[in-house]
């Protein structure tokens, strides 16, 4: 046979389901109102300077210090005993016979 609840049964449980609900809504608005807050801006917009970008070479001295190595090196070798005066050839350009 069934029998009828109890009247305080069924209010605590309706007051335990309320208050449950009531957590997940404060929760999830205190959870949205945090997001939107970091998402914010973290500077004062009267902070922010702002210029004209004018065009025009952009020149700047480096100062440096190391050793230069060639890319690649040559050798000249005479089939006799002789030495070179002179090169003809500029660095840079390529010979092509």
């Amino acid at each position: 046979m069934d029998r009828e609840i109890a009247p305080e049964y069924v209010r605590t449980r309706r007051l335990k389901r309320a208050g449950s609900i009531a957590v997940v809504v404060v929760v999830l608005v205190a959870g949205f109102y945090f997001f939107r807050k970091a998402l914010g801006a973290s500077i004062e917009a009267a902070r922010i300077r702002t210029a004209i970008v004018e065009s025009g070479t952009v020149e700047n001295m480096l100062n440096g210090s190391g050793e230069v190595i060639p890319a690649y090196e040559q050798i000249f070798t005479s089939p006799i005993k002789a030495s070179n005066k002179r090169i003809l050839l500029t660095p840079g350009t390529h010979y092509h016979s």
